[in-house]
């Protein structure tokens, strides 16, 4: 025999204190109908059913809070890139390190420069890692779809070049000790709230890493930390960290060997540090 006619619902309303959406009161009310089986006990069914439905509304109001709050960063802080990762946008690894470095401060036209310099060098490394032969820029821009990189980076004000980088003799010496597999994947933390995009995984000198070429001076691990810790490679056996730096470089040899990192714990707790600080300035 049943029961019929059991309901129970659960509301949620709040006010956001946060401009431009200041006062806004987003609300949220969930209703469940069930039916009740014959011994079983109303109250538990009652209680059981609410908390679903306290559940579903508290994850409404977190969705309309995320939402909200990546609109207002985008607004005040367009540099900063967030990644829409299911119904939650997140700040991007290289934002959470990086938002308070005077790097960070330098104009989109710059920014836009040197990002094309380190696509070309990224795909440059990549054919020949692929062919054992080294491409130009023609190549580039006309099979392999990357012109607006090419003229960003040979047109622009920094008046960037690859000539002086040193991606050809890193290569040329190092090469055979990498084995390159997947390149440019999107990862991400749904713990942590947070999301990137590496520039390689596969193995260096036979063991599992993520390896990240560096044409800029700025070289650090906790950025490939967060992207060994993210939901989709912690449980990949990442057992080291590794920067190829192919920028200028002094250096006789004309290149700088790889900089190896196995203290991936050690670096996601600094990468964790930051993502507290960024959380703590702009609630996100």
């Amino acid at each position: 025999m049943k029961i019929t006619n059991m309901e129970t619902s659960a509301t949620f309303n709040a006010t956001l204190p946060n401009a431009p959406f200041a006062n806004s009161k987003p609300g949220f009310t969930a209703r469940i109908s069930f039916d009740l089986i014959e011994g079983e006990d109303p109250d538990e069914a009652l209680r059981k059913a609410g908390a679903i439905a306290k559940r579903y509304v508290d994850e409404q109001f977190e969705m309309e809070r995320n939402r909200l709050k990546a609109a207002e960063i985008k607004m005040a802080y367009p540099r900063m890139r967030l990644y829409q990762i299911g119904k939650f946008e997140y700040p991007s690894v290289t934002t959470i390190i990086g938002w308070d470095k005077e790097w960070y401060k330098i104009s989109e036209v710059q920014l836009a420069q040197y990002g094309a310099r380190g696509h070309i060098i990224h795909r440059l490394v990549e054919i020949y890692k692929r062919t054992d032969k080294w491409v130009d820029l023609d190549y580039l821009a006309t099979k392999e779809d990357m012109s607006a990189d090419v003229v960003l980076m040979t047109t622009g004000s920094e008046g960037l070049t690859v000539e002086n980088c040193s991606h050809i003799k890193f290569f040329e010496k190092y090469g055979e000790d990498f084995k390159l597999r997947k390149s440019e994947q999107q990862v991400h933390s749904t713990q942590h709230e947070y999301a990137g995009t590496y520039d390689w995984d596969g193995t260096y000198k036979d063991i599992e890493s993520i390896i990240d070429i560096k044409s800029g001076s700025d070289h650090n691990f906790m950025q490939l930390a967060a992207y060994a810790m993210s939901d989709q490679m912690k449980d990949k056996k990442i057992e080291q960290l590794v920067i190829c730096p192919v920028g200028k470089t002094a250096n006789k040899t004309g290149c700088m060997s790889p900089s190896v990192c196995t203290d991936i714990d050690g670096e996601f707790k600094k990468f964790l540090a930051k993502r507290a600080d960024f959380r703590q300035h702009f609630s996100f």
